[in-house]
């Protein structure tokens, strides 16, 4: 562990336009992402240094994963989105989100249709869609007005998403539109992880008065939330930050359900990392993160041990940013993990998603 030559690249797909997060479908070989569409330079957010994602310019493609490889399947499967980020699926069926069931988190601000200036609106929600047809089945609105909102606050970037065993749906939320600062202590509303009961998704999806009485919000003013998994070895809840001049200077959490209760952070597993973007667990124990800005995958063994993957050199992903942990048939029972290459400053159509073996972790 450790070097590019012990990173073996199974498949790896280009063309995509700032890819975030890939997710393998139950059937796997069917792999979902989202484009999340995104630019920088613009004078008004941050001196031109902040990431702003396109309004309606994000969309969703599906590719196909086998031991050939990684090839394209739909491009466009669904279109006129924005900032399309975590993805999912959903495990326990519900009567409006039938099991197997692909999601993606979208909206966030701070958004511009052409690139040029800033807007305020919000369209934050969960989007949940037929990945054969590209059929929008639902949306779980995080925005003005819904539930979710009129309980706590409207989500400001909804960013990461997992499922538990239970079914219950886990979205962090990176409020990032303050426009001079990405400062926690100065973002619109309290940087949070939510925790949506299964039993209550539809009718939040409904936006029915109550549905959301439920909901379980862990907040962390001194921090951002981003890339969340649960771990299939104990249910618990995996979370990285992404601010590494935060106090905690990039770090990784786990949640039990004692913390969920309580509505408070623990402290960290492991800090001092920098700017980390995804995480994944698999079922070993083995807990990965990504940190974008290096080009490298950290990786953390049940038994202690600490190596690092170096993407960046072994692939032509260079800034991985979400990663989730699948397990491919023709892999026998071994794990790999989907990561993309979100292509920060580079032009549409240039950055692509790739497939990696990490049997054995």
């Amino acid at each position: 562990m450790g070097t590019a030559e012990q990173v073996k690249v199974i498949g790896q797909v280009g063309g995509c336009t700032n890819p975030e997060s890939a997710e393998l479908l139950p059937d796997g070989e069917t792999v979902i992402f989202g484009n999340c569409a995104l630019t920088v330079g613009i004078e008004a957010f941050r001196g031109g240094t902040g990431l702003v994602y396109l309004a309606g310019q994000a969309f969703i493609s599906t590719a196909h994963l086998t031991s050939q490889g990684l090839t394209m399947v739909e491009r466009r499967l669904v279109e006129g989105l924005t900032a399309t980020l975590g993805t999912e699926v959903i495990t326990n069926g519900t009567a409006l989100l039938p099991a197997g069931t692909p999601l993606i988190v979208c909206g966030g601000l701070p958004t511009t249709p052409d690139g040029t200036s800033l807007s305020k609106r919000s369209d934050a929600h969960v989007l949940a869609f037929d990945p054969r047809t590209g059929a929008v089945l639902a949306r779980l609105s995080l925005a003005s007005g819904s539930p979710i909102a009129q309980r706590f606050n409207v989500f400001d970037m909804p960013n990461g998403v997992a499922v538990d065993a239970e079914g219950n749906l886990i979205v962090s939320d990176i409020p990032n539109s303050d426009p001079d600062s990405d400062r926690p202590e100065d973002a619109p509303v309290v940087p949070a992880l939510y925790r949506l009961p299964h039993g209550d998704l539809d009718a939040l999806i409904d936006g029915r008065p109550g549905s959301a009485d439920r909901v379980q919000r862990i907040a962390m003013p001194a921090t951002m939330p981003n890339g969340v998994a649960v771990s299939p070895v104990d249910g618990s809840c995996w979370f990285v930050t992404c601010c590494p001049h935060c106090e905690y200077g990039g770090a990784i959490f786990r949640l039990t359900e004692e913390d969920w209760e309580r509505g408070a952070l623990p402290a960290p597993v492991h800090r001092g990392l920098g700017m980390l973007d995804g995480i994944g667990v698999t079922r070993r124990g083995t807990v990965l993160a990504s940190t974008p800005l290096t080009g490298e995958i950290q990786v953390f063994t049940a038994a202690g041990g600490h190596g690092v993957l170096d993407v960046a050199n072994a692939t032509a992903v260079q800034m991985p940013a979400d990663i989730n942990i699948v397990y491919p048939p023709f892999l026998g029972g071994e794990p790999a993990v989907l990561m993309c290459d979100i292509g920060v400053g580079r032009p549409a159509g240039d950055a692509s998603i790739a497939a990696i073996d990490i049997s054995g972790l």
